[in-house]
C-alpha cells in the first residue's frame, strides 16, 4: 500500500509541477535534489521524506 501511495504522490506532484509551469529541472534545483532524484519521484513512485514533501508543497504552492 505504501508504494501505491507513493507512487498516486508522484504523480499528483508532476501534475501540479506542469500546471505552475516548472520544468523538472527548474524544481529540482528551487527544491536541492538532483534532476534524477526528483524523476525518480514523479515517475517510478520512489520514496520521499518529509523534508522533501515540505520543500515541494512550499515551491509548488507560493508560485
Amino acid at each position: 500500500m505504501t508504494e501505491q501511495i507513493y507512487e498516486y504522490a508522484g504523480k499528483r506532484i508532476r501534475d501540479i509541477r506542469e500546471r505552475e509551469g516548472f520544468t523538472r529541472e527548474q524544481l529540482a534545483e528551487k527544491i536541492e535534489i538532483s534532476t534524477k532524484h526528483l524523476y525518480e519521484i514523479e515517475v517510478k513512485g520512489r520514496g520521499f521524506s518529509a523534508k522533501i514533501l515540505y520543500l515541494l508543497a512550499r515551491e509548488l504552492y507560493s508560485s
